[in-house]
């Protein structure tokens, strides 16, 4: 994503800093938001195992290694990661076309 990345800018002005933290905060927020709505069509898992130590990475749950073996849903539908859904969407585009009036 373009803006979830959080880097040093050198603003010379407070309003331009709280500006540009709150733009983060806002695509994070979103980026956040698409994910938990689209979780059923990712790999993501549904319902994670509960961790057994903050340290160790969480082993991801049958449903959701059956989903990144098979690449289907439970449902059957096409899983995914999210770069793809987010590739698809960058496609997307609308034009307003009106007929030249003679």
């Amino acid at each position: 994503m373009a803006k979830t990345a959080w880097r040093t800018i050198h603003h010379r002005l407070a309003g331009r800093v709280r500006a540009d933290v709150l733009l983060c905060m806002l695509a994070h927020d979103v980026e956040w938001r698409m994910q938990e709505t689209l979780k059923p069509l990712l790999f993501h898992d549904e319902e994670p195992l509960p961790a057994t130590s903050p340290v160790v990475s969480a082993e991801p749950s049958d449903g959701a290694a059956l989903k990144v073996a098979m690449k289907r849903t439970a449902s059957g539908l096409s899983a995914q990661g999210f770069p793809g859904p987010m590739a698809h969407l960058a496609t997307l585009s609308r034009f307003r076309m009106r007929p030249r009036s003679e």
